[in-house]
């Protein structure tokens, strides 16, 4: 019998003042969150419904 693998997971919430516009381009933007993102990631865009892509 084998355990399950272990899986980290992190979760936060942040209340943030701003339409949604303005909260996007600030989250969408690498260079605001350099250790959010991996090294190659130049921009984001939204995939589908709650899921994003690191283009690059």
């Amino acid at each position: 019998m084998s355990l399950p693998i272990a899986v980290e997971s992190t979760v936060s919430s942040v209340l943030i003042a701003a339409d949604y516009s303005t909260v996007w381009e600030r989250i969408t933007d690498p260079t605001n969150f350099l250790e959010l993102y991996p090294h190659w990631t130049t921009s984001v865009e939204p995939e589908e419904e709650d899921h994003y892509r690191g283009i690059g």
